[in-house]
């Protein structure tokens, strides 16, 4: 979640509100819909997060989450499984005060949760 946060440059809206469908791991792409100036635009991925998505999807997948293109890509069991923008700003938050080598650490970057954005730092895997 965070490393496509960071390397689409999404809001935490936007990450709430992505679907399964909204991911093209074959063209390599990701379809944004309800932007801030309420368009849609489709993002090309680096390859980095592709190969992470790809693995997150199958794990998802394994885990027993729904299949349905309009499920929500960051899934959960309850509702229509879609986190809202506060729950992806307390987990990003949460995450990165990890004290092992998580992601954001690998990244050096932060979580402004007060804009619901990531920061970036000195280094970047995009």
């Amino acid at each position: 979640m965070l490393l496509l946060a960071y390397c689409a440059g999404l809001r935490r809206g936007e990450l709430a509100r992505l679907d399964l469908g909204d991911v093209d791991l074959q063209d390599g792409t990701i379809t944004i819909r309800q932007t801030k100036f309420f368009k849609t635009r489709i993002l090309p991925l680096p390859d980095s997060v592709v190969v992470e998505l790809r693995a997150y999807i199958d794990a998802r997948r394994r885990a027993g989450g729904s299949r349905g293109a309009r499920s929500g890509l960051f899934w959960h069991e309850r509702g229509d499984g879609h986190y809202t923008p506060e729950m992806i700003t307390w987990l990003l938050a949460d995450g990165s005060k990890s004290s092992d080598l998580g992601v954001a650490k690998k990244l050096f970057i932060s979580w402004n949760a007060d804009t619901g954005t990531a920061i970036p730092g000195r280094h970047s895997v995009c």
